[in-house]
């Protein structure tokens, strides 16, 4: 699966926010910064929650917030 395959995103005024990531048993998953021309400025709420096998995220330095219990149930994440 193509890494741009793994996330879904949504326009917000300044940017987007990633809303899901669709990686089951993907290991680790880098953010990508810029999405169609836009910054990535937001996690939304539970977008990474009860991923299975998910071990590293690497975020962007355009995300500005976290929405609440992003990684909740990633009970393999350890950076």
């Amino acid at each position: 699966m193509p890494e741009s395959a793994l996330f879904e995103f949504q326009r917000v005024p300044g940017g987007v926010t990633l809303t899901r990531f669709r990686g089951e048993g993907v290991s680790r998953a880098a953010v990508p910064e810029i999405v169609e021309g836009l910054p990535v400025v937001r996690i939304a709420e539970e977008a990474f929650a009860n991923v299975r096998g998910l071990r590293e995220v690497t975020l962007p330095q355009t995300v500005q917030s976290l929405g609440r219990s992003v990684f909740y149930g990633c009970r393999d994440l350890e950076k």
